[in-house]
């Protein structure tokens, strides 16, 4: 059977949750979660999001095991256009889908010039590098809305 490896951005988010625990779900596949670097390790704060969408959405836990026995956490923030590039992903899969749902959703105008910056910017890494993987798909979703 073919292996296909998704690589979430904004894992930690409740939409990059909500996708995890939907993918673990209905696929087989391996999950690469990329979530900013922060006070605990990555992994730890994905189960958190993983633990709230849950809850939200009424889910048993038994999805939240399943879809953390898939998932590799990696603390990298791609909308950081200073930041370290990824290598390749290991383990050659055959299919590469890129779920991107990472964003400064601060849309004050103090705050405008810089969350343009890591948005965009951040887009435009992130599918530099799903180019270089050799993905099949490249999904963009936010939740922000303008005040």
């Amino acid at each position: 059977m073919p292996e296909t490896l998704h690589i979430i951005t904004g894992a930690t988010g409740l939409l990059g949750a909500s996708m995890i625990l939907e993918l673990a779900r209905d696929t087989s596949d391996r999950l690469l979660c990329l979530a900013r670097p922060g006070r605990c390790e990555p992994g730890v704060r994905v189960r958190q999001a993983l633990e709230q969408a849950a809850h939200a959405y009424d889910l048993p836990q038994v999805q939240i095991e399943e879809a953390m026995r898939r998932t590799t956490a990696l603390a990298h923030d791609v909308l950081d256009e200073d930041g370290p590039d990824l290598p390749q992903p290991v383990g050659h899969p055959d299919s590469v889908r890129v779920w991107h749902l990472a964003a400064h959703t601060n849309l004050s105008e103090r705050a405008r010039r810089r969350c343009f910056a890591a948005n965009v910017g951040g887009t435009r890494r992130l599918l530099a590098l799903a180019r270089r993987w050799g993905a099949q798909s490249f999904s963009y979703m936010s939740t922000a809305q303008p005040d």
